[in-house]
C-alpha cells in the first residue's frame, strides 16, 4: 500500500461525499499514524547504464523518461540522482531503472546486434582439483546416474548383512547408537540401502546412482598428522572415493530400451568419462581378485600402470540380504585420490564435419574370455586413422552362437576431414579390420 497517498486519496474521499451525499468537511486533515517512511533514492550511472542496455543514453532524455513516471531526478554530469514516488515500490536498485528506460523508449529501437562481451583467457597448467571433481560428478550425470549422499556411519548389523567382520571397519569408541558404531570402508551399504528402500516403496525400478565421498580403512597405515597435534595422529586413513551402481529392471516406453545395465555398460561409462576428461585410455585387467561381494566376471581398471577403480557383478547373496531382486547388479568404486594425481591432457575439440561419414556395421564371435579392450585394439591397429569412432551397441549370447562364445556387434565409421572417403576406401579399410579379428581367432558372423 503506498501510504504516502493516503492523504490525498482521504481528501478526495472527503470531496466527493461533500459533493454527491450531501455531507461536509468541519475539520482538515488530522494524520495520527506513524511517520511516512524516508523516500527510495537511487544513483543511476548513465554509462553503466548504457553497457547493460548496449544503446547510446542521453542524460536531458533519461531524465525527462524518469520524470514522466513520476521520479524527481537531480542531475549531475552522466549521474543522475533520482528519488523514487512512493507509487513505483518496485523501482529499488539502478537495474529497475535501467529496465524503465529500456521500456519507454522501445524496444523496437535496440539494435539487433549483441553487445561486445570481454573473454576471460583459458588458464593453462593443471586445473584446479575442486574443478576436477565436479567434472567428474557432471560426466556422472551426464551419463544419467543420479550423485546419492548416504551416511558414513554403520551399524554392526550393516556389516554382517554384507558379510564383513567388525575388524573391517573403524570402530569408534563412543558412538551414539549401535547403528553407528563403525565408519564405512566401502560405499556398498550405503548404496544398497538407497536401493532396498526405494524398492520397498516401489518408486522405481531401475537405478543408475553413484556417490563421491571418503572411505575409511583399517588395514592401511595410520597417518601420522601434525607431529604436533596429538589429535591428529589418531585419525583413521581416509581416502577420497567414488562408489557407483547400475541395475534393475528398466521400465518399457516410447524410444527407451528395456535392457538392463550390464558390466560391458558399465566400462564403457567408465572409458567415455575418463578419455573425456582427458585421462586418456583405461586399460581392463579381468578377473581381479578380493573384491567383496562380487560373483563373475569383473575388471579393474587402469591408466597406465595405475589402478583407479574396478567394477562386477553382485553375488546373489549379498543381494538377498538386502532384499533386492536378483539380477544384473553392477557395482563399482573408483580411487578419486589417485585419479586427481594423475596428469590430465588437453582434448582437442574438433569444428563439425564438412564431408559425410561412411558407416559399416560388422558381427563378429570370439571366445569368451576374450576381454573387449583386446578387440579395440586390434581394430584400431589394422584400420590406421581412417576410423574415427568405433562403438559397441550388441552383446549376444545363445543359440546359434556356440557355447562359451559371444557375439559382439560393431558399428565402424570411417571419416576424412579433408575429403569426402570413396566406397573403395571404405571397403579396404574394412577388410584390413576383418582380417586383423580373423587373425585374434574371432570369426564373422
Amino acid at each position: 500500500m503506498d501510504r504516502e497517498g493516503i492523504p490525498a486519496a482521504a481528501a478526495r474521499a472527503a470531496r466527493w461525499i461533500a459533493r454527491l451525499a450531501g455531507g461536509k468537511i468541519v475539520s482538515p486533515l488530522l494524520d495520527v499514524g506513524l511517520p511516512a517512511d524516508p523516500p527510495v533514492r537511487i544513483t543511476l550511472r548513465l554509462d553503466r547504464a548504457q553497457r547493460a542496455l548496449g544503446i547510446p543514453l542521453r542524460a536531458s532524455k533519461s531524465r525527462r523518461i524518469l520524470e514522466r513516471i513520476g521520479c524527481r531526478v537531480r542531475p549531475s554530469g552522466r549521474t543522475l540522482h533520482v528519488e523514487v514516488p512512493s507509487f513505483r515500490p518496485d523501482l529499488r536498485i539502478p537495474e529497475d531503472l535501467h529496465e524503465e528506460l529500456a521500456r519507454l523508449i522501445g524496444y523496437d529501437r535496440f539494435p539487433l546486434s549483441l553487445p561486445p562481451v570481454a573473454r576471460r583467457p583459458i588458464p593453462e597448467g593443471p586445473a584446479d582439483p575442486r574443478q576436477r571433481r565436479e567434472q567428474l560428478r557432471c560426466g556422472w550425470a551426464t551419463a544419467g546416474f543420479q550423485e546419492v549422499r548416504t551416511l558414513s556411519l554403520l551399524g554392526e548389523a550393516v556389516l554382517a548383512r554384507c558379510g564383513w567382520e567388525t575388524d573391517r571397519a573403524v570402530a569408534l569408541e563412543n558412538p551414539l547408537n549401535v547403528d553407528q558404531g563403525f565408519l564405512r570402508p566401502s560405499f556398498l551399504p550405503g548404496i544398497l540401502e538407497t536401493v532396498s528402500l526405494n524398492l520397498r516403496r516401489g518408486r522405481a525400478s531401475a537405478f543408475r546412482l553413484f556417490e563421491m565421498g571418503r572411505l575409511y580403512r583399517p588395514d592401511q597405515p595410520i597417518s601420522s598428522g601434525h607431529p604436533r597435534d596429538p589429535i591428529l595422529k589418531t585419525f583413521p586413513p581416509e581416502r577420497e572415493g567414488i562408489g557407483f551402481l547400475a541395475g534393475g529392471s528398466p521400465e518399457p516406453g516410447w524410444g527407451r530400451s528395456n535392457r538392463p545395465d550390464d558390466l560391458p555398460f558399465i566400462k564403457g561409462v567408465v572409458a567415455d568419462l575418463l578419455s573425456r576428461g582427458g585421462w586418456g585410455v583405461v586399460r581392463e585387467q579381468p578377473d581381479p581378485k578380493g573384491l567383496d561381494g562380487l560373483e563373475g566376471p569383473a575388471v579393474l581398471f587402469q591408466i597406465g600402470e595405475r589402478s583407479i577403480g574396478w567394477a562386477g557383478r553382485l553375488s546373489r547373496k549379498i543381494l538377498d540380504a538386502f532384499e533386492i531382486p536378483v539380477g544384473e547388479w553392477i557395482f563399482g568404486a573408483m580411487d578419486l585420490e589417485t585419479l586427481l594425481s594423475l596428469p590430465q591432457t588437453a582434448v582437442p575439440i574438433e569444428p563439425p564435419a564438412k564431408v559425410p561419414p561412411i558407416v559399416r556395421d560388422l558381427a563378429v564371435v570370439v571366445p569368451e574370455k576374450t576381454p573387449y579392450a583386446e578387440i579395440e585394439q586390434a581394430i584400431h591397429r589394422a584400420a590406421g586413422p581412417l576410423l574415427r569412432r568405433l562403438e559397441l551397441f550388441d552383446l549376444y549370447r545363445g543359440k546359434p552362437v556356440p557355447a562359451g562364445s559371444k557375439s559382439l556387434a560393431l558399428r565402424l565409421t570411417f571419416f576424412d576431414p579433408e575429403r569426402t572417403l570413396t566406397d573403395a576406401e571404405a571397403a579396404a579399410a574394412h577388410q584390413k579390420i576383418v582380417e586383423a579379428l580373423q587373425g585374434a581367432g574371432a570369426a564373422l558372423r
